[in-house]
């Protein structure tokens, strides 16, 4: 069992989009995570050219922003990739 230390509370790893998360980050923060889903949702960066692109435009800027501070997805300013290399590490990796 992995936990994470966030904000005075530990959160299970790998987090999970139940009812008790949304507890514990709280009605405002959980309201703002929707918001930001639905931000990248409706205006999307095109074209992507970063993982960092890639990542805000299915999860969102502020959860994308969340998992870089808890070190689980990407240091803040990942390096450009070459569009071919992005392509195939999207593919094997990321399940959307």
């Amino acid at each position: 069992l992995s936990r994470i230390y966030f904000d005075g509370k530990f959160f299970d790893y790998p987090l999970k989009a139940n009812f008790e998360t949304a507890l514990k980050l709280g009605l405002w923060r959980c309201a703002r995570f929707g918001a930001s889903y639905l931000w990248a949702m409706l205006f999307p960066r095109r074209p992507e050219r970063s993982l960092e692109d890639f990542f805000i435009n299915r999860f969102g800027r502020l959860l994308y922003l969340l998992a870089a501070v808890l070190g689980r997805v990407a240091h803040p300013s990942p390096p450009p990739l070459p569009p071919a290399c992005t392509f195939i590490w999207r593919a094997n990796r990321c399940r959307v």
